[in-house]
């Protein structure tokens, strides 16, 4: 039986360490203050890179149509498994549970217990009436926090929302790279052995230098390929050629270095490597 490419050790150890460069990052914001402005999109923004480095590990493992389908279906069960774990004990989860009430009415158990014992309850029926007060304690707290319980599922079913219809749209992005993927494959292996000859074009240019000073940033702002086209910059394929070390206009280098002031330190089109 074949080995299946989407469990590659080396596939799967590259989405482990970009998804813990974002929970980590996720997790810097949260610690700085308590529900910032913007909470709803920082959420949202944290789960679609998390969907996105899946995304970018496993399309490395699409190499036919038949592994293409295993690719979205991999995809769409990543993305529910995180919107999944969001609300069972995530950011969406239930903010008063019964299970919240009754550890908060079990920490006076001391006092529950002496103010049983000291009633005049007969001692075969102290039992009872100890988990009957438990009981009326966690329904008072349920009462008493309903108005906010309601506001806060309404809060979570509006982001969830949000966050199924942007990861509809990363699943056909997706679909889409894995598409480019496969039509550059059956052109390169199409192409003339004479191509290799040809003198090199000038967006074939090398800039290595330029390519590693830009990983070097991405990897400083826990970026992948996508982000800078989230804050103003060049889209994903173009990032590619630049990490590829290709040549691209200097438009197109200014877009990025403005996208690069976003997070961290500012940075100037002559900060970016020429060669």
């Amino acid at each position: 039986m074949a080995a299946d490419p989407f469990s590659a050790r080396e596939i799967n150890d590259s989405i482990a360490e970009e998804v813990a460069r974002i929970h980590s990052v996720w997790l810097e914001r949260c610690a700085k203050q308590n529900f910032p402005a913007g909470y709803e999109e920082t959420i949202i923004e944290t789960f679609l890179k998390t969907l996105d480095a899946h995304g970018e590990g496993y399309l490395k493992a699409v190499l036919d149509s038949e592994s293409l389908k295993v690719f979205c279906l991999t995809l769409r069960w990543v993305g529910s498994t995180i919107l999944g774990l969001a609300q069972k004990q995530g950011p969406l989860s239930n903010l008063f549970p019964d299970e919240r009430f009754r550890k908060l009415v079990l920490s006076s158990w001391p006092i529950i217990k002496k103010m049983i014992e000291n009633s005049k309850v007969p001692v075969e029926q102290q039992e009872r009436a100890i988990e009957a007060h438990i009981e009326a304690e966690v329904d008072r707290l349920r009462q008493s926090t309903m108005q906010q319980a309601s506001d806060h599922d309404t809060w979570r079913v509006s982001v969830l929302r949000t966050a199924e219809i942007l990861f509809e749209a990363r699943y056909k992005h997706w679909y889409a790279e894995a598409l480019k993927k496969l039509r550059l494959q059956k052109t390169d292996s199409d192409a003339s052995p004479k191509a290799s000859h040809l003198p090199k074009t000038e967006t074939e240019q090398s800039h290595p230098l330029r390519a590693k000073w830009l990983q070097e940033r991405l990897k400083e702002r826990a970026w992948n390929r996508n982000d800078p086209h989230r804050h103003g910059g060049p889209d994903a394929k173009t990032i590619d050629k630049i990490l590829d070390g290709k040549s691209v206009r200097e438009d197109v280098l200014e877009k990025l270095a403005k996208a690069l002031s976003n997070k961290n330190r500012a940075v100037n089109i002559l900060d970016i490597p020429t060669a």
